[in-house]
């Protein structure tokens, strides 16, 4: 004899949900919600109609589901839940407001909308939380920590702030549209997200993020803190397409790390990066300059000089240092090719500056004590003021003095 149970119109509050066993049993959640304090456990053979019911669970637990979805799905308390296989939700995955859902082992699989109630909800643990529809994931200044991947043949639509902590975030297939939202960087983690085109990057003191393939921001990379922080990201190339926007007038940070920073955007971008000049705030990491339209503004509201430490390579693009006056400082032995753009000073503090291409500096050029510019075969255009008291080293260059 068949069970049957069809919950259609009713709000179910349950101890537990179990149907393991005989093939002959049948539920039917209806259109209500399920508040479920206990394990969950069904069956692969049983006949499951999830409907457009709710299942709320808000106890430790552990959910089975024989392979059957869910219609939608609420992690409703601070809770540790343990899936005995995948979780497979077909409507609304849901973290509560307030709450830290600990979830461990196996995947979640949610193919349409996931919801992170407030800012104090989290999704943590060692399951895997795997996208695999089209929905959007609205963000609410909520935490993903734990893994992700986006694996969809459909459209993931990303809303508001989205904080990710500790795990690796993949992109696999499918279309993700950031529209205005921002991925928050709260924690260390891996990132291999090539493909998606990222709005705006926000990062916390302290982070260290390691790409396993390029990342695209289209919007802003923003930087906000107290003086003294340092962001560090490792491997391949971040695209910055549009702002870097490294906090106000006494905000100064660190940048660490070997992944590149490429300025490739297409219009009118500002760079206010506020690194001190000599010696104690710096980029470690490469940078490179490569627009293909508008103006690239550099700006740094702390001391007007941005300190480069990991070389720095000029591809294209209209650059302006002076509106700002920023002052172009190198603080380490690296490599330096600034080709046809202009410097509005520059001041080379520490270790050897070698030039892999040509020079301009628009105003004063100083060379400190126990520093070192060696020219190779390049030009030096000077169009001011020129301070050696350290090396200079022409090779076989050539110095041009102009007005």
């Amino acid at each position: 004899m068949a069970l049957v149970y069809d919950a259609n119109g009713f709000n179910v509050t349950a101890t537990g949900i179990l149907a393991n066993g005989a093939t002959s049993k049948t539920l039917d959640m209806g259109e209500g919600t399920w508040t479920v304090s206990g394990n969950i456990q069904l069956s692969s053979g049983m006949t499951f109609t999830p409907s457009t019911s709710t299942v709320t669970v808000n106890e430790t637990s552990t959910i089975k589901t024989g392979g059957k979805a869910f219609s939608g799905f609420t992690f409703g308390a601070t809770k540790t839940y343990t899936l005995g296989d995948d979780l497979n939700v077909d409507g609304t995955l849901t973290i509560g407001s307030g709450f830290t859902a600990t979830v461990n082992s196996n995947s979640i699989k949610a193919s349409a909308g996931i919801t992170l109630g407030n800012e104090t909800s989290v999704l943590a643990g060692s399951a895997t939380l795997l996208y695999d529809g089209t929905g959007t994931l609205t963000g609410n200044s909520g935490t993903i920590s734990t893994n992700w991947t986006i694996n969809t043949g459909g459209t993931l639509t990303l809303s508001g702030i989205i904080k990710y902590d500790t795990g690796t975030l993949t992109y696999t297939a499918g279309t993700v549209d950031a529209g205005t939202s921002t991925l928050s960087i709260v924690g260390s983690c891996t990132l291999n997200t090539d493909g998606i085109d990222w709005y705006t990057i926000a990062q916390t003191n302290g982070i260290v993020v390691t790409l396993t393939s390029d990342i695209t921001i289209t919007n802003d990379v923003t930087s906000p803190g107290a003086s003294g922080f340092s962001y560090t990201w490792n491997g391949y190339t971040m695209h910055i397409k549009g702002d870097y926007n490294g906090g106000g007038t006494n905000t100064t940070f660190t940048l660490f790390g070997t992944t590149t920073y490429k300025v490739d955007g297409s219009g009118d971008q500002l760079l206010n990066i506020n690194t001190r000049g000599v010696g104690t705030r710096y980029i470690q990491n490469p940078f490179i300059i490569e627009s293909t339209g508008g103006t690239v503004t550099m700006d740094s509201e702390y001391d007007e000089h941005i300190d480069f430490r990991g070389g720095f390579t000029y591809v294209s693009g209209t650059v302006d240092w002076t509106t700002h006056g920023i002052t172009a400082y190198f603080g380490a032995t690296q490599n330096v090719d600034s080709g046809t753009m202009s410097f509005y000073k520059v001041n080379i503090y520490a270790g050897t500056v070698t030039l892999t291409g040509n020079m301009i500096v628009g105003n004063t050029l100083t060379i400190n004590a126990s520093s070192t510019l060696a020219l190779g075969s390049n030009t030096l255009m000077l169009k001011g003021d020129f301070i050696n008291n350290g090396t200079f080293t022409p090779g076989t260059g050539k110095v041009v003095v102009t007005s």
